[in-house]
């Protein structure tokens, strides 16, 4: 953390010095994500993303130095809420500190001792409790000015949570939800048809079915959006005709695209015969857990001491850090991370050695919890290079694969957790229009309707499995109305051998009942008839 003196006259700031993570006592503020002063100007509080923490610093009056005075953490001494730590507030009466844990989707109150700055937890307020319904990835806290009000802002729900104040012990309690797109107290969705009743009644127990029904609305409207944006990056007859390509949206949307929703992009280079990684920053602000990433899954035995090695490269200094999480493919669960500032040389290539301290369980033999080792680098309109990546562990086994990217990205996945739409048009019809314009959504929606038609009302609906087959048929489609579907190829796959099922299989009835293909020859040549 850094401090600046002030020409109260021209605003022109002067360097007055730094607290560093590790250096003179200092801790928690690996990843220091948020700063606030108090109202009496005595003490500092930061927000520690990747050490869960809020650090205390005392501040001299003249000078603005700081020094280190305390901090409190997640998990020590009861104090909780504060996993992955991206916020914090000093109410105006200078009483109470508020923090919001970005993983652990909570806010924490903590008192404050007005002489120390030192802070003693007194409640959490946690997503999914106490009628707390659309707190997801809370990333900002403010207090009103009249002490009475606690403004809480999810990002991940794209809400405002107010809670009322008590001024005395600092408690809250939720008043009002306010979510983008949508007025007044959030009411969760009740169906009219015994069927949809079952579904929100199911939803309600669970956080990601409940948030996907209360974002209706606004979800529609940011598809729309996403479909015009997607059609207008075709230019010309040839493009509508023929389409732009197979895979080409990504690339397009990238490059054609005024949008700020893209988190970041990677590209491999070489150079004097070696191969090595570009990570691009993302085009506009992303918060916690929006970052693109590099990722890989390792097996990371429990409590061993890991260490990763790399060398990065960038024009000047970038923020990265390195995580191993908790996860399958998206939605971290519990992470162990480091965060640290590269380009110290810029345009020079830098070894780095980042220990990753904590453990993460496994889980039971039969349900073992998988992990995910990523990077995440390069901010706002900056670039990271990076080559020769090891996660090295407590025996010096190398846990990574193609940490050297001589096969470019093999064994490498790349994501970001929130911000998807750029690399999908997010509808199956336009999928094929964007990609192989009218001639080749005329032609699918042919081949598809054909199929369709033909285990409906065709030759084939007495065969056994002609319901079984138009109920996928359909269920595709409508659910591509709103996803691109078959950029996964596994599922396209799947797809496509149900279309030839239906084309190819056909039954006749006989006596009311369906008979294969080789009984229906053998009956027109006479073969195994009775009477």
């Amino acid at each position: 953390m850094t401090w600046f003196t002030r020409d109260t006259t021209s605003g022109a700031l002067g360097f007055g010095g730094s607290a560093k993570n590790g250096v003179a006592g200092v801790e928690g503020l690996g990843g220091a994500y948020s700063v606030t002063v108090s109202p009496d100007g005595r003490h500092v509080y930061a927000a520690g993303l990747n050490d869960d923490s809020i650090v205390v610093l005392s501040r001299d009056a003249a000078t603005g130095a700081l020094t280190f005075a305390s901090r409190v953490r997640d998990g020590v001494a009861g104090v909780d809420g504060l996993d992955a730590a991206t916020a914090v507030a000093v109410s105006p009466d200078g009483h109470h500190v508020y923090a919001t844990g970005f993983s652990d989707n909570a806010v924490a109150v903590f008192a404050r001792n007005a002489e120390t700055g030192a802070l003693g937890f007194v409640e959490r307020k946690r997503d999914d409790e106490a009628g707390i319904t659309r707190m997801a990835g809370p990333s900002y806290v403010a207090v009103s000015a009249d002490d009475r009000s606690v403004l809480v802002s999810a990002s991940a729900d794209n809400t405002a949570n107010v809670f009322r104040r008590d001024p005395a012990s600092g408690r809250l309690s939720l008043v009002q939800i306010e979510q983008d797109g949508q007025g007044g107290i959030l009411v969760e969705p009740l169906g009219v048809l015994a069927g949809a009743v079952a579904v929100v009644a199911i939803g309600s127990h669970s956080y990601f079915v409940g948030t996907r029904f209360s974002q209706t609305t606004d979800d529609l409207n940011y598809r729309l959006w996403h479909w015009s944006t997607g059609l207008s990056l075709l230019e010309g007859p040839l493009d509508w005709g023929v389409g732009k390509g197979l895979g080409r949206f990504p690339g397009t949307y990238f490059w054609k695209s005024a949008g700020t929703d893209i988190p970041g992009a990677h590209t491999f280079a070489v150079e004097h015969g070696n191969r090595y990684l570009r990570l691009a920053g993302p085009k506009g602000r992303v918060g916690v857990g929006e970052e693109y990433r590099i990722s890989q899954r390792v097996d990371a035995h429990p409590g061993e001491s890991l260490l990763v090695t790399l060398r990065t490269r960038a024009a000047g200094a970038v923020g990265m850090a390195v995580y191993l999480c908790q996860q399958h493919l998206i939605y971290a669960g519990p992470c162990v991370a480091t965060g640290l500032q590269v380009g110290k040389t810029p345009g020079e290539w830098e070894e780095q050695r980042i220990p990753l301290e904590g453990s993460l369980p496994r889980g039971p033999w039969y349900a073992p919890r998988l992990q995910f080792f990523s990077i995440i680098g390069g901010g706002q309109g900056q670039s990271l290079e990076i080559d020769d990546v090891m996660l090295l562990g407590g025996d010096g086994r190398d846990l990574l694969r193609n940490g050297r990217f001589s096969t470019s990205a093999t064994h490498w996945f790349f994501a970001s957790d929130r911000h998807h739409r750029p690399w999908h048009v997010k509808n199956l019809w336009l999928n094929y229009l964007f990609d192989q314009g009218w001639f080749g959504l005329l032609t699918f929606a042919a081949l598809y309707v054909a199929a369709l038609v033909r285990v409906t009302f065709g030759p084939a609906a007495r065969h056994p499995m002609a319901p079984y087959i138009a109920a996928g048929l359909a269920g595709f489609g409508i659910v591509g109305m709103f996803d691109s579907l078959v950029d996964v190829a596994r599922l396209a796959t799947l797809f496509f051998l149900v279309i030839v099922a239906a084309l190819l299989c056909r039954a006749t009835a006989v006596d009311g009942r369906a008979q294969t293909p080789l009984k229906a020859r053998s009956s027109r040549t006479g073969v195994g008839q009775s009477g």
